[in-house]
């Protein structure tokens, strides 16, 4: 499960419709677990968080598991792909665990973004439903469940997105970007990315897009890019990289999954619903950050919420 070269005029083509059948098979995870870390100094995707030294990312497949995932698609820096068993240890039984390299064409300053990621795991679902998470984020088994369920049961063209209140991302969070969810009727209008969000006296700041200021409220919905998608979605997303193409993208610019389903929703292209969590979801940025994601773990284990150690899981 490698990722073939993909050249920036020439993305490969996604697994398209496999029909019905494929779309009534136990979804897929896909974990985006290719980023450089620039902010964290290195690959947070594979820091160690667990007291048996698991990444955050063990604990998205142990819930995955229990949500009723089949499979679960890492996708890895170039390199990074077979032996696919060194991702299988932190695989709970039942859940089967493959890599599929992200590959660009020239070496460039960034990386081709997270909506590139999504293209090149796309290849390997056959159709199927499947949800898309970070590797550096821990969502919740409460998030995975609800997508879970979600992603067997919706309507086939609707996809689905977790949402959590601001104030339940920002627990030992400080000048980090969100994603602000314009919400009408259970159905994603808009998102707006508000970047270096922090507390104030009335709640949250954050500074918009074009550089203004906005206040925002603790319950406001935002997202940390946990998503359900099935059907049309693959060849939507394809269409809108082809278009990131040829805007002739900068050297730093990335195809990023947010951006391209904010087109894609304002567009009416696809109809994405909102699925709220009540959880408290947190994540690596900065290296600071690990102390303290570490704890949060450590409190979960102890709380018999997660195993211990969860290496050795694997079918």
């Amino acid at each position: 499960m490698v990722g073939a070269a993909w050249g920036a005029g020439a993305p490969t083509g996604s697994a398209g419709d496999a029909g019905a059948e494929a779309r009534t098979r136990p979804p897929t995870l896909v974990i985006l677990a290719a980023g450089s870390g620039r902010r964290f100094g290195g690959a947070k995707q594979f820091a160690p968080a667990g007291p048996a030294d698991e990444p955050l990312l063990a604990y998205t497949l142990h819930d995955a598991g229990l949500a009723g995932f089949a499979r679960a698609v890492l996708v890895v820096p170039p390199g990074q792909g077979p032996p696919e068993g060194r991702y299988h240890r932190w695989a709970p039984a039942g859940l089967a665990v493959g890599a599929v390299e992200q590959r660009g064409g020239k070496p460039r300053a960034a990386p081709w973004g997270t909506g590139h990621a999504v293209l090149a795991a796309t290849r390997e679902l056959s159709g199927c439903p499947f949800a898309v998470a970070n590797a550096d984020d821990f969502y919740g088994r409460d998030a995975l469940a609800i997508l879970g369920a979600f992603l067997r049961d919706g309507a086939d063209q609707e996809h689905g997105l977790i949402t959590y209140r601001l104030g339940h991302t920002m627990e030992h969070a400080d000048g980090v970007s969100r994603a602000v969810c314009k919400i009408h009727g259970g159905t994603l209008w808009a998102l707006e990315e508000a970047r270096d969000v922090r507390r104030t006296a009335a709640g949250f700041e954050g500074r918009m897009m074009d550089g203004s200021p906005r206040q925002l409220a603790p319950d406001a919905p935002v997202s940390m890019n946990l998503w359900g998608f099935r059907g049309d979605f693959p060849a939507a997303l394809e269409s809108a990289w082809r278009r990131f193409l040829r805007a002739a993208p900068g050297p730093e610019a990335e195809f990023m999954l947010p951006d391209a389903v904010d087109g894609l929703v304002r567009t009416r292209t696809i109809t994405v619903r909102a699925l709220p969590a009540g959880g408290r979801p947190f994540g690596l940025t900065r290296a600071q950050d690990l102390a303290v994601v570490r704890r949060r773990i450590a409190s979960l284990v102890a709380r018999g919420v997660y195993p211990a150690d969860l290496r050795g899981r694997a079918p």
